[in-house]
């Protein structure tokens, strides 16, 4: 039978149909476009083509009344151009249902030998965004379904957290050049997705906190001793301690190993696996420095400096204890409103009150660009107004000191 399918023709077929019979109804004005009503009764719009002259191909367009006749005869047209191209529809849809997902994608750059060569800190950052961010809100979508204002949304509903949805973006800008690289997608929706400015939040011990946070490291390995937990927390305030007297990031003292530091030379090695400019970095220590690492150092030093050490906890507590920061009524997963204190500078801001202490004391920027391990001088160039702070406190004092009269 052969006839020009519409609405009317189809509820008639279906309704004249036998169950238990599988019948297909040819379009007559539209080659290869038909109706198939299988045994069960269910109705599929179907398109039969040829591929390389002589080699048949069926695939079904979509089931009524999901699809109308007009809708699938429209399809239908599209496809038939497609083909008239030389694309095969059905092994286009085939390739397709094999085209990895976002998730899938991610799974494979997470266990990948590229992101082990990062720092564990950035491992850990990456882990986390992919696993708690970017997975549940576009794991699922093939990779090239995902559009720029997909992007877009997810970023803006990050905006409270600048930072991290411009890390967001980073990454999944990575993803995407990865997949242009393996010939999956030809263009990165990422471009074009406007990054959020990021406030740089640097906050500096003056002496005062400094001598507050000192003294509360101490009283934080008091406060342990005799317990279970004594030597986590002597191994934190080590590592905190570490971290005021040489400027380096919280990775770089968590990771070393004895076999980096000459004692004798006062000498830090810095391996460039675990430095930021993936550069090998070579350190002065200060006396302290030295003195706290010989007072550390087992008979036999060998592999790390901290078997186990976590600075989170410890370090909320020492700001607890010497007064930098401020209770605050935060609520839990939940829903409950509890006080909790938070701290009003983060570990790294000792790293940045090093750099104050150095520029106050009149150290060249040069000089702290070796101490800090920066491999561009521009990143030392945010120190800079400190030391016009100081010039300024320079002259203030000489002013109070040679105090000359006022002009009359």
């Amino acid at each position: 039978m052969s006839e020009k399918l519409n609405e009317k023709v189809v509820r008639r077929l279906k309704t004249a149909h036998q169950e238990g019979t599988d019948v297909t109804y040819w379009d007559q004005e539209l080659p290869g476009f038909g109706l198939r009503i299988n045994q069960n009764g269910k109705v599929s719009f179907v398109l039969t083509y040829y591929v390389h002259k002589n080699r048949q191909r069926r695939m079904t367009i979509g089931r009524h009344p999901e699809w109308s006749v007009i809708a699938a005869r429209n399809e239908a047209q599209e496809l038939r151009r497609k083909i008239r191209e030389g694309i095969d529809p059905l092994a286009e849809k085939k390739k397709e249902r094999n085209e990895p997902t976002l998730g899938e994608w991610i799974d494979r750059y997470l266990a990948s030998g590229e992101l082990k060569k990062k720092r564990p800190n950035t491992q850990r950052e990456v882990r986390r965004i992919a696993q708690t961010i970017l997975k549940p809100a576009l794991g699922e979508r093939q990779m090239k379904g995902i559009t720029r204002h997909d992007i877009e949304r997810l970023h803006m509903s990050l905006e409270k957290t600048k930072y991290q949805a411009n890390r967001l973006l980073s990454l999944l800008s990575k993803l995407f050049n990865d997949a242009i690289r393996d010939e999956l997608i030809t263009k990165n929706p990422v471009i074009g997705v406007t990054r959020f400015e990021e406030e740089k939040c640097e906050r500096y011990l003056n002496e005062d906190e400094i001598a507050r946070f000192q003294a509360a490291l101490q009283t934080y390995v008091d406060q342990h001793q005799g317990t279970r937990y004594e030597s986590d927390a002597r191994n934190a305030v080590q590592a905190l301690r570490l971290l005021l007297n040489t400027g380096s990031r919280a990775d770089e003292v968590t990771g070393a190993t004895w076999a980096e530091f000459d004692l004798v030379r006062g000498i830090w090695t810095k391996p460039g696996r675990r430095v930021k400019g993936k550069k090998q970095s070579i350190i002065h220590l200060s006396p302290p420095a030295v003195d706290l690492l010989v007072s550390m150092k087992p008979r036999r030093a060998e592999g790390p400096l901290f078997e186990r050490v976590s600075l989170r906890r410890p370090f909320y507590a020492v700001c607890q204890i010497a007064g930098l920061g401020k209770v605050e009524t935060v609520k839990t997963k939940q829903g409950k409103e509890v006080s909790k204190f938070m701290p009003d500078l983060r570990v790294h801001d000792l790293r940045h009150t090093y750099a104050s202490v150095l520029i106050s004391h009149e150290v060249p920027l040069p000089v702290i660009q070796q101490l800090l391990g920066h491999a561009d001088y521009k990143t030392t160039l945010r120190y800079a107004h400190l030391a016009d702070r100081a010039m300024r406190s320079a002259v203030d004092l000489g002013g109070k000191i040679l105090k000359m009269p006022k002009p009359a």
